[in-house]
């Protein structure tokens, strides 16, 4: 497989995908067949401290929101979770070998956990 072709996934920084600052990348294999799915970015303190840092830019602006607008983002996540179910069992039924079952239960828990 050609690794300039395969998927990277970055990480998500204050609203942002981003490249690891060492630009480090690892290979995320597909369980069953062992074939390169994508590459996922290889995080280094750097890029943890640009995290927190933003997460810690954010908190005083989420927490600045009312409950019951922090509920309603919350609700807004687990609408689209809905929307795009069968993608995202699909999704964790390749990347973790589960049967697509326990995806399905596994995604109904997400979406559980973001309505609640």
């Amino acid at each position: 497989m050609n690794m300039e072709t395969v998927d990277r996934i970055g990480n998500w920084i204050g609203g942002q995908v981003e490249a690891s600052t060492d630009s480090r990348w690892m290979a995320k294999y597909d369980p069953h067949l062992g074939v390169v799915l994508s590459l996922v970015v290889d995080s280094g303190v750097d890029d943890v401290g640009r995290a927190v840092g933003s997460a810690v830019g954010a908190f005083g602006l989420w927490s600045a929101r009312t409950p019951v607008s922090r509920g309603n983002v919350l609700a807004s996540i687990a609408d689209a979770m809905r929307s795009r179910f069968n993608e995202l069992v699909t999704c964790v039924a390749v990347e973790t070998g589960k049967p697509e079952s326990d995806a399905q239960s596994e995604v109904n828990a997400a979406i559980s956990q973001a309505a609640y």
